[in-house]
């Protein structure tokens, strides 16, 4: 029982860690102007479409700030990663 204890423990330290650096990778893109991107479809759930209605511009203007936002957390969040496929 102690051993499992320990390992779930160690599981819920390991998910606060990566949290926190999840956090701090998205707080530095929170001054980019289409940052609310990433929480209306996210944290929100909402469409692509549905954004572009809210924020006055086409689904297509979400759609290729959506993929730059995501780009650069995956570069924040992964970097050895990201350094790879520019290698390649």
């Amino acid at each position: 029982v102690e051993a499992a204890i320990r390992t779930v423990q160690a599981s819920v330290q390991g998910t606060v860690q990566a949290i926190a650096l999840i956090d701090k990778c998205m707080d530095a893109l929170k001054s980019d102007p289409y940052y609310c991107i990433l929480e209306m479809r996210y944290f929100e759930g909402r469409t692509q479409e549905d954004i572009a209605d809210t924020l006055g511009c086409s689904q297509v203007t979400i759609s290729k700030n959506k993929s730059r936002l995501i780009k650069e957390l995956s570069i924040r969040l992964f970097p050895n990663q990201a350094i790879q496929e520019m290698m390649e």
